[in-house]
């Protein structure tokens, strides 16, 4: 199954090959139509957030951005310092959650096969050098 998902998917490999949280960043706003929020990208998070009003995001969700995102969503809450991690990190991971719950939820079955396929692919592994807030930055 990997290796027609990956014929399927020839851009898993890139998916997974972040070197910053910018990068990771990047790929995934660029499937998502709304911006983050500028709590998010704080790297002092912030203590205070604003109240918000429920919003709708479009998104473009295929195996790559959900293998990547949920990668990232483990990584963040396996970990051991958590007060370490980037706003950015924080942000996505929730994201993850939320999109993971909606996929559920629904019926389409498209995206479920998607998110099967991403469950499959996740590597917390390789999102952990990219959740923590650089040491020059404490």
């Amino acid at each position: 199954m990997s290796t027609k998902l990956g014929a399927i998917h020839p851009n898993l490999l890139r998916a997974t090959q972040f070197n910053t949280m910018n990068e990771l960043d990047d790929f995934l706003a660029n499937h998502r139509i709304k911006e983050i929020p500028s709590q998010a990208s704080d790297p002092e998070r912030t203590e205070q957030w604003e109240n918000t009003e429920t919003s709708e995001a479009v998104l473009s969700i295929g195996v790559p951005f959900l293998a990547s995102l949920l990668s990232l969503e483990v990584a963040v809450t396996a970990s051991t310092d958590r007060a370490r991690v980037c706003g950015k990190a924080e942000y996505w991971a929730s994201f993850a959650d939320k999109i993971k719950t909606e996929i559920k939820k629904g019926s389409n079955r498209l995206l479920k096969k998607h998110l099967n396929a991403a469950l499959k692919l996740i590597d917390a592994k390789k999102m952990e050098k990219l959740i923590y807030v650089p040491a020059h930055w404490a």
